[in-house]
């Protein structure tokens, strides 16, 4: 998974989904974390969780991830750590979660939150979904075009 933005949708054929306690699916950006991800991933399918959406963010410099917009997007709760222009993305508890970049015990409590708060995790869910029209064309167009027209 190193440097590929690669989704990854089921872990084990053998799991029931259909039979798990909660309705939620992850959506996760992580960091150097792939040696405790599989440890964390067994421990949630055995809570409920049904699907989850992980990508591997090799930067720590990203302004502005196109993950971030995709897992919005397809109506996915996104937890990412808080570098390069994500925290312009998402504000903390409102149309998503945000940890310290290279904390694991951070990324942990987030996602044990996403299970716990089902209700939470739906609105900002919706929060996310309803923000994404400011980063349509017709809206950057807007705001850029004067800008241009300004400096020519």
């Amino acid at each position: 998974m190193e440097g590929v933005i690669r989704p990854y949708f089921r872990l084990s054929p053998t799991i029931d989904t259909r039979a798990c306690k909660y309705e939620v699916s992850l959506c996760l950006v992580f960091y150097n974390e792939a040696k405790f991800l599989k440890e964390r991933l067994d421990y949630h399918l055995v809570i409920g969780v049904s699907h989850f959406y992980l990508y591997n963010n090799n930067s720590t410099d990203d302004y502005m991830p196109v993950s971030v917009l995709e897992g919005m997007n397809a109506g996915l709760l996104v937890i990412s750590s808080n570098v390069g222009g994500v925290p312009y993305m998402i504000d903390d508890g409102v149309n998503g979660l945000l940890f310290c970049s290279k904390n694991e015990e951070a990324l942990a409590e987030k996602m044990i939150l996403v299970v716990e708060k089902q209700e939470k995790s739906k609105a900002m869910i919706h929060e996310a979904y309803q923000g994404l029209g400011k980063y349509s064309w017709e809206s950057v167009k807007r705001k850029l075009l004067p800008v241009y027209n300004e400096n020519r």
